[in-house]
């Protein structure tokens, strides 16, 4: 709604095919892509490939853990955790 700019839509007006059309032509597909990119030595590139890669080499590392699983050392903290314990008549 924002972005076909209508104020119709604030005054209770139902989206039309007008509000549609308004809206494709209000929002190409060239507003939706990532065209440059700086990269690490501060070049910039427009090839889609290496943005693509950028991109994804950005969120694995974001998701990545650097923390490792230890069975033992989770059985200690478990252990270690006072919770309150509920009685029979509770």
């Amino acid at each position: 709604m924002f972005r076909a700019k209508c104020r119709w839509i604030e005054n209770g007006q139902r989206p039309t095919k007008y509000f549609f059309n308004l809206e494709k032509s209000n929002y190409t597909h060239t507003k939706k892509t990532i065209s440059e990119r700086r990269l690490q030595d501060d070049s910039i590139t427009c090839n889609e490939t290496v943005i693509l890669k950028q991109i994804e080499n950005y969120y694995r590392n974001l998701y990545t853990s650097d923390l490792t699983f230890s069975e033992i050392a989770c059985d200690t903290f478990n252990n270690n955790v006072e919770s309150p314990k509920l009685s029979e008549d509770m």
